[in-house]
């Protein structure tokens, strides 16, 4: 049996080839193999209990599990609300819109 660490290491590097294969993919116009290897990272990070980094979280859609692309599959607008910003990412195959407000110091991340 693996230690705890080191399959959340092995799981995480599956994730981050899959992620590149599933952005690779949808550059490329193969949107059924990019909707596959990101089902995949969902479901390897499920089955192993482990909380996907955030950026990971955020580069796919939350609706239709697309690699959010900005200009191919995913528009991006930010929107100033006092002191904060709020990022709108739409995605482009099943239009879903999500927002996340963010301080103006952190909206460049």
């Amino acid at each position: 049996m693996l230690r705890r660490h080191v399959l959340r290491d092995l799981v995480l590097q599956r994730i981050e080839i899959l992620r590149e294969l599933s952005f690779k993919a949808i550059r490329e116009g193969d949107v059924e193999l990019a909707l596959t290897a990101s089902n995949l990272i969902f479901r390897l990070a499920m089955r192993n209990s482990i909380d996907l980094p955030r950026d990971i979280k955020r580069s796919f859609c939350r609706k239709c599990r697309a690699p959010l692309i900005p200009g191919l599959t995913a528009t991006i607008r930010l929107r100033s609300k006092g002191r904060n910003v709020i990022r709108i990412v739409t995605c482009h195959l099943c239009w879903n819109i999500h927002r996340l407000e963010m301080h103006k110091s952190d909206h460049h991340s």
